[in-house]
């Protein structure tokens, strides 16, 4: 199996944990507790787009700036369109930064680290401050991605998880 197909045929992981996520950031005030114990905060923000459908006769819906949260976008969940691209803050007790993850490939774009004011952005300090604090990123969402894979793969997923997740959807 070639390396696109493969994408294709998980992509719905993706989709689906993006879900979660803005799910457990609405669920539980915006705060999940890692399988170590450290908190994370989560919130949607700046961007979602939403997907129905393939090739021609597919279309995308993109939500932006206070958008993200409103019932128009719980709306296009219900009617079926898939979650393709979210943002969200990531907060940590060290660190925050915005970002926009694709469900597709898992990619990051627009990571953007929270300012310290205590640093000058131009030193090269601060450029190894702002490194560490994208691989902590990184490490933060492997969490997050673990804890999601954990309970999808559960088998309360079918009977606690996914009613839970499909009553959220519907509270819109």
């Amino acid at each position: 199996m070639d390396v696109v197909t493969a994408i294709k045929r998980l992509e719905f992981l993706g989709q689906e944990f993006l879900i979660w996520l803005w799910f457990m950031a609405e669920r539980q005030g915006g705060v999940i507790r890692l399988p170590d114990g450290s908190v994370v905060g989560i919130e949607p923000i700046n961007v979602m787009t939403l997907a129905s459908g393939q090739g021609p006769t597919g279309f995308t819906v993109a939500c932006r700036g206070r958008q993200v949260d409103s019932p128009e976008t719980r709306v296009a969940l219900q009617q079926g369109r898939r979650l393709t691209r979210a943002g969200f803050r990531v907060r940590t007790d060290q660190a925050a930064w915005h970002l926009t993850l694709d469900a597709a490939t898992g990619a990051l774009t627009g990571v953007r680290p929270a300012p310290d004011p205590e640093h000058d952005d131009d030193s090269d300090e601060d450029l190894l401050a702002r490194l560490l604090k994208i691989r902590d990123l990184a490490a933060v969402l492997d969490s997050l991605l673990k804890m999601f894979l954990a309970i999808r793969l559960d088998e309360r997923w079918e009977g606690e998880e996914l009613p839970a997740l499909r009553r959220w959807i519907a509270s819109g």
